[in-house]
């Protein structure tokens, strides 16, 4: 049974994104992209669209029983690209393209599995996350998480892996826009050294995220304005 403390947490909790604008957009045929060669992401003002769109898909189509996303059957995977290239204007006879729509529904894959285990991580107990559950996935799926969530096993490389993030020096701050997206922005405003800010500098507190971070950026600085000069 819910608390009134965890009832709370959620109704404040975000609801899966409807596509309302992808929806209008979409009327008028496939949504077109820029991807540019050599790279495996969008790099235009349908980027963010296309990854909330993939999301969906994931969320309303693939079965997140599987643990990792090389362990979903080939036929899925074949079915929820299909999904992708019927929204999505693709020159699938370009590698590039092709790796962006799988790249895509892997990270997708793996980011609703974080959110999952996000929510039975914050009931009280594992008892507790069976008998609620979620409405994002079926109640047959949920179990099975649960299952795999609730092993030491899983219990065992959580902690192994909880650690060796915490381990980390240097960080980014991009969230979910893509490096791509944000070099192509530098590439018109700023130079390297700039996206290196860019992406490692916190506004919450307005500083570095870490002293590593700090100073790498001040040795590339120096470096930028030594080239400059010679």
């Amino acid at each position: 049974m819910e608390t009134e403390g965890t009832q709370e947490q959620r109704r404040r909790t975000r609801g899966p994104s409807r596509c309302i604008f992808f929806d209008k957009l979409r009327k008028n045929g496939k949504v077109q992209l820029k991807i540019n060669d050599g790279e495996t992401a969008p790099c235009c003002e349908h980027a963010s669209m296309f990854t909330t769109r993939v999301s969906w898909i994931v969320k309303q189509y693939c079965d997140m029983s599987y643990k990792r996303w090389s362990d979903v059957p080939p036929a899925i995977k074949e079915e929820l690209i299909d999904r992708v290239r019927s929204d999505f204007v693709l020159d699938w006879d370009r590698e590039n393209h092709r790796l962006t729509v799988t790249k895509a529904l892997r990270k997708r894959f793996n980011s609703f599995h974080h959110d999952l285990h996000k929510i039975y991580e914050s009931y009280g107990s594992h008892a507790e996350a069976l008998a609620n559950g979620t409405s994002l996935v079926d109640p047959i799926v949920w179990v099975k998480l649960c299952e795999r969530w609730g092993s030491d096993a899983f219990k065992k490389i959580s902690a192994q892996n909880r650690e060796n993030r915490n381990k980390q020096a240097i960080n980014h701050t991009s969230g979910r826009k893509s490096f791509v997206r944000l070099l192509e922005h530098c590439n018109e405003n700023g130079n390297l050294v700039d996206f290196y800010k860019e992406t490692r500098w916190s506004k919450k507190k307005n500083a570095f995220v870490t002293d590593a971070t700090e100073s790498t950026y001040k040795e590339m600085q120096g470096r930028l304005m030594h080239n400059e000069i010679v």
